[in-house]
């Protein structure tokens, strides 16, 4: 993610370009933490009765971070256990400690566990035991106060019987779902809650709606059963008079029983076509992702990941090529332990596993679907840790945001030597943003600022020396950091501003703070809407509503169905706001400011975006303030977008252009893409350098003296992860540039800073991170080459 900054006047400062990345897909590469393996000793605290796992039995699960699994030593004895870590790498050794473990609630005694679930701490899961009178029960609360929710000696709401089983338990906010079978070995099956007592949410002879005269007739299917805040979601049979048997998901909320699909509804994008199954849900914030088929009458079963997640669509099913195999998925989801389930949901994104290769010889893989298609994770043959992957399993809980606001995916897996491990992955990492500014120092050069995490620090470097002239700091550690950018005097005491979008933690609203360069007077801040995710932001220095105060554009995604909007809000004063909705259909990206394409004295902004149906990148372009006058431009498909930047006039043609930095899907090369904002697009694309990858896009104002400005890419070479930015002319011969970065760093980010050493030519800036030791290094060079450049360190 990152921040840009245009102006339709003399600027500050040339802009920022951050890295732009979906939480998942793209050009983010994770970082693996393993959490566990079969040398980790289950921590139970009998002495020398500890031993190590032997195997992890009933899934994984994550809870802001934090990783809760089952397993087993070679005693036979099982237990549930969690690792508390930071979020994101590199982490602190922290032994794995037991959430529960042997003896458990008062003098009843856990003999296995089968099925649970984590939320805010607090675990639910069904076991057996000896020596407590009953055979299995369901157990909830957290470490150390336990307490049962209810047993096989307990009777079964609804039936004239005792439980005989808690299957597929999920927990949201205190409140306990389950599926149930009796104990008398009939076909009596039920969905269950515990919110205000142990009651049934589904049971066969229900209604069901959507189906007239039909009514439930089993609730047993497998992995059919998750909840998340007040919605529950589970799969069921029906039947009616006139129709012996459907299938299909169904959600409750409080009291009000809705279809989400069934047996008797039309695939998405095949009319032809009805769903013929549905079971192994998962749930986050209203959207489902199940697994299904659809088929014609008397035809085979095309067995598909489906998401309600901005509407019904097909992730992937049989006739999808599996990434990186060249060959179509053959089945999907797993058995995993006792209620794996095989898929997660979290803010849209699912993340299942997808099966490859001929029958009887499955091929496992992790696969995630964003907005950007379907990427591939991890799949047996690849290397983890130093050692070949056989196979892979996920549960429902798998996604997870961790608490400095990125992705995390917890799984399990099996290698080719037979040892098996739980991992935790971690997306996006914390933000570290370099920003170019004015001249605070007073010595006619501009200077650099670096946003940093933790209590979100903003430090202020010399352009020239890199010694610390000031340090900011933003909001506190509630909030998590997601841009910055730098403002013009928007208040009008003579001094330039800053400002940080951040998410609160507690409830994710977006919020903007600025505050004056001179650290005087008091911050202010700039609230926008609970409902959505703030993605990036940009700075309207041109004054889209002529009030003589900048603008703050902030882009967002809306939690229920991940449709975009850009607010508009003034950076002083009366907010003025004014809000633009993206187009249904494509998944937000990214945005910058545009000079006015249309004469209408309006400056545009320029919102990237992937279109959710094949992933191809659009980038739409709308009036600031007022009548949007919407121009959609697309860019090349079966490619993944990387960032965006608008250059201004490259071509002379009195019209402002938009460049887009994607990826190929086929190979992975990079391109930029410029078209002309308004009229022809008069299209132009320059390739990155084969064999690398590319991570984000800057503007440079012209380092080869032609007139012509350039486009600096950053990117790294796949060989060793060497950093390069090319210099490339937006119009006319590329006359292409290569700067080599030092080795051993990660790149983030680039920057392009005016000219710093007084040899009329800009320089372009990466911000590093040093494999070693963490350490954050602003490494810049002349875009024109020689000579070497500069380095600024910075703390980890």
């Amino acid at each position: 993610m990152r921040t840009k900054k245009r102006s339709l006047r003399p600027r500050l400062a040339v802009r920022a370009v951050l890295l732009l990345v979906p939480f998942i897909c793209g050009a983010v590469t994770p970082t693996f933490e393993k959490i566990a393996d079969l040398t980790t000793v289950m921590p139970e605290g009998f002495g020398a009765m500890d031993r190590p796992f032997v195997t992890f039995t009933a899934g994984v699960s994550l809870d802001a971070g934090t990783v809760t699994f089952s397993g087993r030593n070679d005693l036979n004895r099982s237990g549930i256990y969690r690792r508390f870590t930071g979020p994101l790498s590199p982490l602190q050794p922290v032994a794995t400690e037991a959430l529960l473990a042997l003896p458990p609630v008062g003098a009843f005694r856990f003999n296995d566990f089968i099925h649970f679930s984590t939320d805010g701490g607090t675990a639910a899961f069904s076991a057996s035991f000896t020596g407590a009178g009953f055979s299995v029960g369901l157990v909830k609360g957290p470490s150390g106060g336990l307490s049962m929710v209810a047993s096989s000696a307990d009777p079964m709401p609804g039936y004239a019987a005792t439980f005989g089983s808690f299957d597929d338990v999920s927990l949201s906010n205190g409140q306990a779902v389950w599926r149930s079978q009796s104990g008398n070995g009939s076909n009596e099956t039920g969905v269950y809650s515990d919110l205000g007592g142990v009651h049934a949410v589904a049971l066969p002879g229900d209604p069901v709606p959507g189906f007239p005269g039909g009514t439930f007739t089993s609730l047993a299917n497998f992995g059919g059963v998750a909840v998340d805040g007040a919605d529950i979601v589970f799969s069921a049979n029906s039947s009616s008079p006139t129709v012996f048997s459907r299938s299909g998901i169904y959600m409750k909320s409080g009291a009000n029983l809705s279809m989400i699909v069934d047996t008797n509804m039309a695939c998405p994008g095949s009319p032809q076509e009805t769903f013929a199954t549905g079971e192994r849900v998962a749930l986050h914030q209203g959207a489902i992702a199940f697994v299904g088929g659809c088929r014609f009458p008397n035809s085979l079963l095309r067995v598909g990941v489906y998401s309600t997640f901005g509407g019904l669509h097909t992730v992937a099913d049989t006739h999808t090529t599996a990434p990186g195999t060249g060959t179509p998925f053959t089945d999907f989801a797993d058995n995993f332990g006792a209620g794996g389930g095989g898929l997660s949901i979290h803010k849209g994104i699912v993340a299942f596993v997808g099966y490859t290769g001929p029958a009887g010889q499955p091929v496992a893989g992790i696969y995630l679907e964003s907005g950007n298609g379907v990427e591939k994770f991890l799949a047996a043959g690849d290397v983890l840790g130093g050692r070949t992957v056989a196979d892979l399993r996920l549960r429902h809980e798998s996604l997870d945001t961790n608490p400095l606001g990125g992705l995390s995916l917890a799984f399990w897996v099996r290698f080719t030597d037979f040892s098996q491990s739980i991992y935790r992955a971690d997306f996006a990492k914390p933000v570290r943003h370099a920003v170019a500014l004015p001249d605070v120092s007073s010595n006619g050069i501009a200077d650099v600022a670096m946003l940093r995490q933790g209590s979100i620090r903003v430090e202020i470097r010399d352009g020239v020396a890199g010694a610390p002239v000031r340090t900011m700091i933003f909001l506190s550690n509630a909030y998590v950091p997601v841009a910055a950018a730098a403002l013009p005097d928007s208040d009008s005491n003579g001094f330039p501003e800053f400002a940080v979008l951040a998410r609160r933690i507690a409830d994710g609203r977006p919020v903007v703070e600025v505050r004056n360069i001179s650290n005087t007077p008091a911050p202010r801040d700039i609230w926008f809407g609970a409902d959505s995710d703030p993605i990036a932001m940009s700075v309207i220095a041109g004054d889209a509503d002529n009030n003589g105060v900048a603008e703050i554009a902030m882009l967002s995604a809306r939690h229920s169905d991940g449709r975009g909007r850009v607010d508009v809000k003034n950076a002083f004063g009366p907010a003025n706001a004014n809000t633009i909705w993206v187009d249904a259909g494509l998944i937000p990206r990214d945005l910058d400011v545009v000079e006015d394409r249309d004469g209408n004295g309006v400056p545009e902004i320029a919102i990237l975006s992937a279109r959710r149906s094949d992933g191809r990148p659009v980038v739409e372009i709308v009036n600031a303030y007022g009548t949007p006058n919407r121009n959609t431009f697309y860019f090349m498909s079966d490619s993944t977008a990387v960032d965006l930047a608008a250059i201004g006039d490259a071509d002379n043609n009195l019209a402002p252009e938009v460049a887009v930095l994607s990826r190929r899907n086929s190979d992975g090369r990079g391109v930029v893409e410029v078209k002309n904002a308004a009229g022809a697009t008069n299209p132009r694309s320059l390739w990155v350098a084969a064999g690398h990858t590319p991570l984000a896009l800057a503007v440079v104002a012209d380092a080869d003296g032609n007139t012509v400005p350039e486009l600096a890419t950053l990117s790294t070479r796949d060989t060793d992860g060497r950093t390069l930015v090319e210099i490339l002319n937006a119009a006319g011969a590329i006359n292409r540039s290569q700067l080599w970065y030092s080795a051993g760093f990660t790149p983030r980010s680039v920057i392009v800073l005016d000219d710093l050493d007084g040899n009329g030519v800009p320089e372009a800036a990466v911000v590093m991170i040093r494999n070693s030791d963490g350490r954050i290094l602003v490494q810049s060079k002349n875009a024109a080459g020689p000579p070497s450049g500069t380095d600024y360190w910075y703390s980890p």
